[in-house]
């Protein structure tokens, strides 16, 4: 797994800084989707979750202030100061560790009832054999009818189309302008330029959504259900985000 720590490393502390506020805005990206993974998750009886993709920690507090036993991990350090930072504000304590997703499996000696990666970050991992390690750990961790909850773009329609949002679920902040620089179907360069004061980029991979099936149906998850912005019916081309649900 060589190039594992390529996603989480390009989170700097100035642009970690600038995510909640400039990027994602949480009181718009709540209203956006509603709980939906609430109430997946109380749908199949879930009470213990590892988060692996904490970030500044939307998800995470909020399915702890539900009433969820959660645990949380990820790779970048500025991360998980920001949102341990954030858990404070909304006086509730993570359980959290730093941890790269090649070592789940080695950092975790429990079984949940599901694991969730969230905020589009699985597209961090370059390599088909990376991609396939940490849904198989994912797998791993989960106990019977256990649930993967995974989310990514929309990255069939950037592909064959060009980029476009409606800014009403994960990035919906409106200080940062969002381009594309470089497009191929193993790279995606997505360069935020906040207003008046600099910019960063961000490599992904762009997963296709048959693609990431799969990949989930590959490691033995018995069902697995697509949503496009939350809803089961969904138009491709007028979609921004979209959300496989897949039982072990």
């Amino acid at each position: 797994m060589k190039d594992i720590s390529k996603g989480y490393k390009q989170y700097s502390k100035e642009l970690v800084e600038s995510w909640d506020e400039d990027l994602i805005n949480w009181k718009k990206r709540e209203e956006g989707e509603g709980d939906f993974f609430i109430n997946i998750l109380k749908k199949n009886n879930v009470k213990t979750v590892l988060d692996i993709s904490l970030g500044t920690g939307y998800d995470s507090i909020k399915l702890i202030k539900t009433g969820f036993i959660v645990k949380s991990c990820d790779g970048n350090k500025e991360m998980i100061n920001k949102a341990i930072e954030n858990a404070d504000k909304h006086k509730v304590r993570l359980d959290v560790k730093q941890c790269e997703w090649s070592k789940l499996v080695e950092n975790y000696n429990e079984k949940f009832d599901a694991i969730i990666c969230l905020g589009n970050s699985f597209t961090h991992l370059f390599s088909e054999k990376d991609r396939e390690s940490v849904i198989n750990q994912i797998y791993f961790l989960l106990n019977n009818n256990g649930v993967l909850v995974i989310d990514q773009r929309n990255y069939d329609y950037l592909l064959s189309h060009d980029y476009k949002s409606k800014h009403k679920y994960y990035y919906c902040g409106n200080n940062i302008k969002i381009d594309i620089i470089y497009r191929s179907n193993n790279l995606i360069k997505i360069k935020y330029t906040k207003k008046g004061n600099g910019f960063f980029t961000l490599d992904l991979y762009p997963i296709r959504i048959e693609e990431m099936k799969s990949l989930i149906k590959k490691v033995g998850f018995g069902s697995i259900k697509t949503y496009g912005d939350f809803e089961e019916n969904f138009d491709l081309d007028n979609t921004d985000f979209i959300q496989h649900i897949a039982i072990k």
